[in-house]
């Protein structure tokens, strides 16, 4: 095994370089590891559920992690606009990302596709209301 090869699998395992005079050279960082794992695997289940393009606007939305306008986002994607509107709707309705219409300050719940902004849940919000809804369900199962 190279040199180069052990640098590569430490910059996919997300490790830092040291920048302190130790005799580590490298730093592993857990939760940044645990973040990038959460990461695809959500990644993997929006494409397998919403094809190609809902992974390629879930993935900007994820890359960027800022309000982007709907307009913008199919300028960006090269997705027909149209299907971008159904698409940032499926997602904002499967709990996947948030939606805030321009202007105001909350978050709402609502079809209206002109002058939105769309923003991805935080991965442990998003990963605690799936484990909680989840429960819920086993929950009335039981009973």
């Amino acid at each position: 095994m190279t040199l180069d090869h052990v640098r590569t699998i430490l910059d996919e395992l997300h490790c830092k370089k040291s920048t302190e005079k130790l005799e580590a050279i490298y730093s592993l960082d857990l939760n940044g590891t645990l973040e990038a794992c959460q990461n695809d695997e959500i990644e993997a289940l929006v494409k397998a559920r919403y094809g190609d393009q809902g992974y390629k606007i879930f993935r900007l939305l994820s890359m960027r992690g800022q309000l982007i306008e709907t307009d913008r986002i199919a300028e960006i994607t090269f997705v027909e606009k149209k299907e971008a509107h159904q698409m940032l709707y499926r997602l904002w309705k499967d709990e996947y990302i948030k939606s805030k219409a321009r202007g105001t300050r909350l978050f709402v719940k609502s079809s209206h596709k002109g002058h939105r902004t769309w923003q991805i849940f935080s991965y442990g919000g998003w990963i605690e209301r799936r484990f909680l809804r989840l429960s819920l369900m086993i929950f009335f199962i039981r009973l």
